[in-house]
């Protein structure tokens, strides 16, 4: 902050403008009626309102920069958990990230005991960020113990990524991505993950398999309302495994998403 108020210091210090709208910069402009005219005295005051003014701007333009969360622990909740990871992902503005150091050898697993936070802001969760990773999920989220009204990962905005994870047993969906009637948010990407199998490759464990019919129903992937997404590509580091659940994709709607490259009903093998 001593910095930002050192440069806004040096953006106005040189301004002795009284009256008539003040320009600092190219960027920042502080309106004055042109009718109001002050004092000898008030230069002070005037230039205090600049400052202020620029500091805040400059603080606000910083705190929207990109920011990254690190996942250091399997807890359920706390710093350092993936619960703490979203909600503070949630509250920096920006497209963020979330990455992955928990500690000892994987397979990792994190169980929640009730539903994740919805990821309300851009975020890309990285599970490929785990020291280990060799090209197949090592981390696996897993629904068990988070109760009947949990999905695994929910996607309520635009621009994100799921990357790198095995997500297991959710009541409801393992990634659900959601918009609305009036405003269909997509364009995430959903990249690399094994949805309803363990990290392993072959052990079913699928997400929504003891559902009642409902609409829309749940699924390895829900894609409700939601425009122009990309599930899985041609590459197999970005191919999404996607086996035991109620639904391998279910795709309500929506309109323009991509779906290619993805073993659906198969092993990671293809099998």
């Amino acid at each position: 902050m001593k910095a930002v108020v050192a440069f806004a210091r040096r953006c106005v210090g040189n301004s002795r403008q009284r009256i008539g709208p003040l320009t600092l910069g190219r960027q920042w402009t502080v309106p004055f009626p042109q009718e109001q005219l002050l004092q000898p005295g008030d230069i002070i005051m005037h230039r205090y309102i600049k400052l202020i003014t620029v500091t805040f701007m400059l603080a606000t333009c910083l705190s929207s920069q990109a920011a990254t969360f690190t996942v250091t622990s399997p807890a359920d909740s706390g710093e350092g958990s993936l619960r703490w990871a979203i909600e503070q992902a949630n509250a920096s503005l920006g497209s963020d990230t979330i990455v992955f150091a928990l500690p000892g050898a994987g397979p990792y697993v994190i169980q929640p005991t009730s539903p994740l936070p919805t990821v309300a802001d851009p975020v890309v969760i990285d599970g490929t960020t785990q020291p280990g990773f060799a090209g197949t999920p090592i981390i696996r989220l897993d629904g068990q113990s988070a109760g009947e009204s949990a999905n695994g990962v929910v996607v309520t905005c635009g621009g994100n990524t799921v990357r790198g994870l095995a997500i297991t047993r959710f009541h409801l969906s393992g990634i659900r991505l959601e918009g609305t009637t009036t405003d269909q948010v997509g364009n995430n990407r959903i990249l690399g993950n094994y949805i309803g199998v363990e990290p392993d490759g072959v052990t079913a464990a699928g997400n929504g398999v003891n559902t009642l019919p409902s609409y829309p129903d749940p699924a390895g992937i829900l894609v409700f309302h939601s425009d122009g997404n990309t599930i899985g590509s041609g590459t197999e580091a970005n191919r999404n495994v996607i086996s035991g659940n109620k639904w391998g994709i279910n795709i309500q709607e929506s309109s323009l998403n991509t779906v290619a490259g993805n073993y659906v009903g198969t092993d990671a093998s293809g099998a």
